[in-house]
């Protein structure tokens, strides 16, 4: 169970913008326009995916201090690009990082989940 958020993120089980479902549940394609991060939209247009939300979207800056330990831990991970990045903490085995990840997740998540709230609270007044 400690892994969960991982697995939920890898396999879809989080609702990011990329992936919602259309009506009655079922998957439709979404046009570009639809998969922007209601987070910052407006400020950077980003398609929300895994990558976006692990390592791109400026909500979650503050929360990615623990960048700074995988860092120390792995010198050449400050080298990568962001999708090597991305591709790097959800493949990674070591059971340290892989704590820091799904802690990062579930926070990140949690915030998500509030911020989206409120961001559609306003616009439906």
């Amino acid at each position: 169970m400690q892994f969960a958020h991982i697995l939920r993120i890898e396999s879809g089980g989080y609702e990011i913008t990329k992936d919602k479902d259309g009506y009655n549940g079922k998957k439709i394609p979404l046009e570009r326009s639809n998969k922007i991060c209601q987070l910052c939209r407006g400020t950077f247009n980003c398609v929300e995916d895994e990558t976006h939300f692990l390592i791109d979207c400026p909500l979650y800056d503050n929360e990615r201090s623990f960048f700074e330990e995988i860092n120390r831990l792995n010198i050449n991970f400050c080298n990568l690009d962001v999708k090597g990045k991305s591709l790097w903490l959800m493949t990674n085995e070591d059971h340290l990082i892989l704590n820091k990840l799904r802690e990062y997740l579930l926070k990140n998540f949690n915030k998500r989940t509030k911020e989206l709230t409120s961001v559609n609270t306003k616009t439906k007044t």
